[in-house]
């Protein structure tokens, strides 16, 4: 039997691939592949038998003399040219000394390069876990790495702008400047809710102070809050509903109308992390750069570059809104966010207002709001002490029963002992009974006297008492070190990873790509270096045995970075952007 010898081997040496197929090489054309490869041999043998291969293995022997020759060989590839001009590409896996002239070789089938992707495969749609994309916009790429960020530092510290704190005073009360009741029925609205009381802003303390005078310490203590708030965010007060416009009055008070609303802008982070210039754009992403803002009452939230509908690539655009008076807050809200122009749900409060408190003259209030019914008990007791009085003269007079002599008439005898005088200017006699009812009207009269007196000597009682009492605290006193010190602004820090963990990311972005979830067609080559990949459930069909067509499934399954020649294989300092 006749044998065909044809075929032809090549053994190679510092091939740049490995059995672990993490990195491998894309080819456009086999033609182009065995140039390549060629450029590695280190030993070439024509005329061979047919080259068998049983489950991806085989073995080969050469007739080698100089074993040194081939003895640190990785890589072999073979063509059976009697019945094709395919190259087998394989892994050199032991090589066995024979003879002087003889060396066996044990190989493993390179499936990547035995089988070219987009020659004798294509590559379908399925889903891609990792790659490189084809494009690297700002804020493009943002689906979060499992990777550590390591710690936060801050890159730059802002203000809203609008964190001053205003010097008037503001006070919540039924009168107004004048010091008028404001009738409930009255219209007034604070933004679209209604107040049924009356907020005055004023300049000056001395303005407050005269307005307190000018209404006096009684109606002063109907005052429900005295407060100070933002410059920019003064309660607004006003008539008509819906709120429209605003109106400042003078004489030292202010009527507000409508909400404060402002609007400010953070600028986006650039492609420096401290001192370090990135070179993936997704570094430019949650979690490894974005805003944070805090309200110095405990509460912040995050804000991500790359969810703002910017108008152009600088900014991000915020809203500050607050209606004013007791107990508002400032709202924070993010604009043309998420696809949202106003982003109500992730908009973060700060306290616009610290309440103060204050006192007032307990006497002075009890004594204006009492001065009538003190001055009708003050003139009663005077008249019945000086009605009783002329009784008990009445009475004495009676009892003497002088004639010619009357007793003073006086209103009090008028009105309780008429009779008895009358007796004794008729008949001037002196009798047994006269003597009784005079001594009689003498001593009832004297009781009521002393009545009188009591009431009187009550009165002033309780008088010196309200004025023992001591003054009366109102309202709330509440503190705030911010707010204190004028610093009561949202803290607004554009935060990032250290510039040491953004360029190992960098490097490892360079090696691995980007996580992408989605679902295509992988991108092998859309990089001018290097692409990795990384699937699941590969989706490839071509011309490729059963066993061999798995093997690359789970190779593509795992990941693996396709380079453009050999001599790059590894060598990441190479310019790969898109």
């Amino acid at each position: 039997m006749a044998h065909n010898f044809m075929s032809i081997c090549r053994i190679l040496k510092s091939v740049p691939l490995d059995m672990q197929h993490d990195m491998s090489v894309i080819y456009s054309s086999r033609s182009a592949q065995a140039a390549d490869f060629a450029a590695y041999a280190v030993y070439t043998e024509n005329n061979l038998q047919y080259v068998r291969i049983s489950s991806m293995m085989g073995t080969i022997q050469l007739n080698i003399t100089d074993i040194e020759t081939v003895q640190d060989a990785n890589y072999l590839m073979f063509q059976n040219t009697a019945y094709s001009d395919k190259w087998y590409y394989a892994f050199i896996i032991n090589t066995e000394y024979i003879s002087d002239s003889c060396v066996r070789f044990t190989f493993y089938i390179d499936v990547m390069q035995t089988w070219l992707a987009g020659v004798d495969y294509n590559l379908n749609e399925c889903f891609i876990e990792r790659e490189h994309t084809s494009s690297d916009l700002p804020f493009e790429h943002y689906v979060e790495e499992d990777i550590d960020t390591g710690e936060y530092v801050v890159d730059t510290l802002i203000g809203t702008g609008h964190g001053d704190i205003s010097s008037k005073i503001f006070v919540v009360s039924p009168y107004d400047e004048q010091g008028n009741l404001v009738a409930t029925t009255s219209q007034r609205w604070l933004g679209y809710t209604f107040s049924g009381l009356y907020i005055i802003g004023f300049d000056t303390f001395q303005a407050f102070c005269d307005w307190v005078d000018l209404i006096g310490e009684s109606k002063f203590q109907a005052t429900v809050a005295i407060f100070n708030c933002h410059e920019d965010f003064q309660p607004r007060v006003g008539s008509d509903f819906p709120p429209t416009g605003w109106v400042t009055e003078a004489g030292g008070y202010d009527e507000f109308e409508f909400t404060n609303e402002y609007q400010f802008n953070v600028t986006i982070q650039d492609d420096t992390i401290g001192s370090y210039t990135i070179r993936n754009q997704k570094l430019r992403c949650y979690p490894y750069s974005f805003i944070h803002i805090a309200n110095g009452e405990g509460n912040s939230a995050d804000y991500r570059y790359e969810f703002f509908n910017r108008t152009n690539e600088v900014q991000c655009p915020f809203t500050l809104a607050c209606q004013g008076g007791v107990n508002s807050e400032i709202m924070l809200v993010p604009n043309n966010y998420k696809n949202c122009s106003i982003k109500w749900d992730e908009s973060l409060t700060m306290q616009n207002t610290i309440l103060c408190a204050w006192a007032s003259d307990t006497y002075k209030a009890w004594l204006a709001q009492n001065k009538n019914s003190l001055t009708i008990n003050a003139l009663s007791s005077a008249m019945s002490a000086l009605g009783s009085v002329a009784q008990i003269g009445a009475g004495i007079a009676l009892a003497a029963g002088t004639g010619g002599v009357g007793a003073p008439v006086s209103a009090g005898l008028v009105a309780n002992g008429a009779s008895g005088l009358m007796s004794v200017a008729g008949t001037n006699a002196i009798t047994d009974g006269n003597i009784a009812n005079g001594l009689d009207m003498a001593s009832q009269n004297a009781g009521n006297l002393n009545n009188g007196l009591r009431s009187a000597l009550s009165t002033m009682a309780m008088i010196k008492d309200k004025q023992a009492m001591p003054a009366q605290a109102h309202g709330t006193q509440t503190s705030d070190v911010l707010f204190n010190t004028n610093n009561k602004d949202f803290q607004i820090y554009k935060i990032t990873i250290t510039p040491g963990y953004a360029k190992r990311l960098d490097s490892f972005f360079d090696m691995y790509g980007y996580k992408v979830l989605r679902f295509g067609e992988p991108h092998l080559t859309s990089r001018p270096s290097y692409n990795f990949i990384k699937t699941v459930q590969c989706n490839a069909t071509g011309s490729v045995p059963f066993n061999a067509m798995s093997e690359i499934k789970n190779i593509y399954n795992n990941g693996i970075c396709f380079w453009k020649s050999l001599a790059n294989v590894g060598n990441y300092s190479l310019a790969n952007r898109p």
